[in-house]
């Protein structure tokens, strides 16, 4: 944290003097395109929740598909988008949801409306 903070304002002012010197162009660097690769097109099975991974996997997985497309898991017949959740002593806390055709909302005003639980451990 300390090496970072340091890092980090000594590479603002290096990028800021940059600017100032030579405009947008100092910043702008070519792809290798020996190091590119192609990422196909996100479906929606793709963005299922595999309740088998472990919890920070799974964290990952809702983080990368938030908020669009959103990953979701189906619980008794009905979708439910997983927008936010954390991982918090190696355990799953998912944090906020989307019933289908409902708003978005806290975890726990889900649970409190009687949804089921989502995680299957």
């Amino acid at each position: 944290h300390d090496r970072l903070a340091v890092l980090g304002a000594e590479l603002l002012l290096n990028t800021l003097d940059a600017l100032s010197a030579q405009g947008i162009a100092a910043l702008r660097r070519p792809q290798n395109p020996q190091e590119a690769t192609y990422c196909g097109k996100i479906d929606n099975a793709m963005a299922e929740i595999d309740w088998s991974q472990a919890a920070p996997r799974i964290h990952n997985h809702i983080r990368g598909l938030s908020p669009f497309p959103g990953a979701y898991t189906i619980k008794n017949g009905q979708r439910v988008k997983v927008l936010r959740s954390a991982v918090e002593n190696g355990q799953l806390k998912i944090l906020q949801v989307q019933p289908a055709g409902r708003s978005v909302m806290n975890y726990d005003a889900y649970l409190r409306g009687g949804y089921p639980n989502l995680v299957r451990w």
